[in-house]
Formats: C-alpha cells, structure tokens, sequence
C-alpha cells in the first residue's frame, strides 16, 4: 500500500464517518455505528438491498438541513426517510435527529409527532437522548399553552411521565436540569395561582433535581447554581426552613468554584 493510496483510503473514511451522525448516535465506537458485527465479518448496516450509500445520503442531507436551518427540506425529509430502504435501526437514528432538529427550531408539534412515532424503550442506546429531547418538546407545549390562557397540564404531565422513567435510571445531569426545570414552571404557575403550598412543593422537587444532577456532573455548575438559588427562594421567600437556607449556604462556595474554574478553562477550538 503506498502513501497517496493510504491518504486516498483516509479521505473516503472522512466522509463517511458523519460527525454529526456519530454525535446523536451516541454509540461507543464508529465501527458499531456503520457496521454490523457478523462473526469475524463486518456487514454495511441498511442491507445489501440499500447498501450505505442510501443511508449516508439521508445522514447527510439532515446535517446540512440541520446546518441551515431549513425547515421545509427537514420536512421533505422527513417523508424521505420515512419511505427510505433502510434499515430500522438507521430509520430510528434518522428520525431521532429530525425530531431533536425540528425541537430546536421551535417546532414543538412537529417535534412530538416525530419523536413518539419512536415509542424508544431503555434498552436501547439512544433512549435517554430521545426521553430528554421528547419531554423538552412536552415541556415547550404546555408553555405555549400557558402563554395563550390554555391548560398546559397535559403536555406537562405528559413530560414529567417520561423524565420520572429517565432519571430513575441515573443521575444525569441533563436529565435532572431538564426535569427540575419542568418542575420549577410547575411551581410558578401554582404561585401565580396563588397556592403556595403546592409551589413549594414543586420548588423542593425542583432544587432536589439540581442538586442531584450537580452531584453527578459538578463541572457542569449551571444545575448548582439552579440549585442554590432554589433553596434560597424558598427559605427567604416561601416560608421555608432554615435547613434549606443552610443547605444553600453549604453549596454556593462549591458552585463558585466550579464555575469560576470554566471561566478560566481555555476554550476548545
């Protein structure tokens, strides 16, 4: 094998191996993202009927969908993957990123189609992004709903439901931010209703959320912070206990150290 074959051989890995597609595949090694293990045999994923190029096409179209902001080609895309021959578990992965996509650019009915036509279980590896980006999508809903005078209770619990599944599997940080936040909007509006037993309640359950999730991941200080500002609105402003104050208190200096230590880390180029 000479040098520019080599290189030549290097290229065309480079293009294959989408960086996006591995990111929100979330698999331990490319080779069990591309590839199936067959014995000592390594077979394309998709079927010799489809073979990669159909799959890597589709991959590629959503990251420069993605990459512009493009609706209207997410949409086609939609309809496109959905007819796709393609194996299952890259039609999953497909959708999975459509829908993550479709979230983000606020299109939160759209997102929720996508994501439940999924009905993911833990079993499978990309269960917990799909839960997070599904109950976010939720989550996003019942604030419209709210926003126009409408009952957002139904997304919300709808949410909750999925995020209560998520995080007994494990203290993530994301999972816990994204589930304490939800908590928290649950809070206000019980305080602009004037319950403030029932806010307190979920202020709690919120500020236990952030702790856990800062626990897990103290770099990630944003879940501490959360957490410490939590306690103190409850201590100082909702009648709580002097425990709560004290446990703010115990943590604010471990938050400021971690996120004073990101503001002097270098930033990844």
């Amino acid at each position: 094998l000479d040098e520019a074959s080599a290189l030549s051989a290097v290229q065309e890995l480079r293009d294959v191996l989408d960086p996006d597609r591995l990111r929100d595949a979330r698999r331990d090694s490319p080779v069990f993202e591309f590839f199936e293990l067959q014995r000592l045999r390594l077979r394309v994923r998709g079927g010799a009927g489809s073979g990669p190029s159909r799959s890597l096409e589709l991959h590629q179209r959503v990251t420069k969908a993605v990459r512009r902001r493009d609706l209207e080609a997410l949409r086609t895309l939609l309809t496109d993957v959905r007819a796709a021959q393609v194996g299952a578990d890259q039609q999953r992965q497909l959708l999975l990123r459509l829908g993550v996509a479709l979230r983000e650019l606020g299109r939160y009915d759209e997102a929720i189609d996508v994501l439940r036509s999924l009905d993911l279980t833990p079993d499978d590896g990309s269960y917990l992004l799909w839960a997070q980006q599904l109950a976010l999508a939720l989550r996003r809903r019942g604030e419209r709903r709210l926003e126009t005078g409408q009952d957002p209770e139904e997304p919300w619990r709808a949410a909750q439901e999925l995020l209560d599944e998520a995080v007994a599997l494990g203290d993530d940080p994301e999972t816990c931010g994204i589930a304490a936040g939800l908590q928290k909007r649950r809070g206000l509006r019980a305080l602009d209703g004037g319950d403030r037993l029932v806010a307190a309640q979920h202020l709690q359950a919120a500020a236990d959320l952030y702790e856990r999730g800062f626990a897990a991941a103290p770099t990630d200080y944003y879940t501490g912070l959360n957490a410490v500002t939590t306690l103190r609105i409850l201590a100082q402003h909702l009648g709580g206990s002097a425990g709560q104050l004290s446990r703010a208190l115990d943590l604010a200096p471990v938050v400021q150290f971690f996120a004073e230590r990101a503001a002097t880390m270098p930033v990844m180029s």
